[in-house]
């Protein structure tokens, strides 16, 4: 549902810069100040669906297998900072 998310979705893209926004490289400075982001998910978790997503991964176009973190877009391009976050351990996932 990727590209309903970018059309539809008022927010999200906005501030994790995958459309258009004018204060991206703000927002993305502002992330980069966080200390360090934990993301924890679980696959016993029954409200996210894939649980896999509170850790940024999400099915593929087929949703046959998640794609994680590292494979997504916004990861490798760093829209919004999470790579660097990630490279400089300042990201931990549980």
């Amino acid at each position: 549902h990727q590209s309903n998310y970018l059309s539809e979705c008022l927010f999200l893209p906005i501030l994790n810069n995958q459309t258009f926004n004018p204060k991206g490289n703000l927002f993305k400075q502002n992330f980069l100040q966080t200390k360090k982001v934990i993301l924890n998910g679980s696959p016993q978790d029954e409200t996210i669906k894939p649980w896999n997503s509170a850790l940024f991964g999400f099915w593929n176009e087929g949703k046959t297998k998640i794609t994680p973190m590292e494979d997504q877009d916004f990861y490798v391009e760093d829209y919004f900072g999470l790579k660097t976050l990630n490279e400089n351990g300042r990201l931990v996932q549980n």
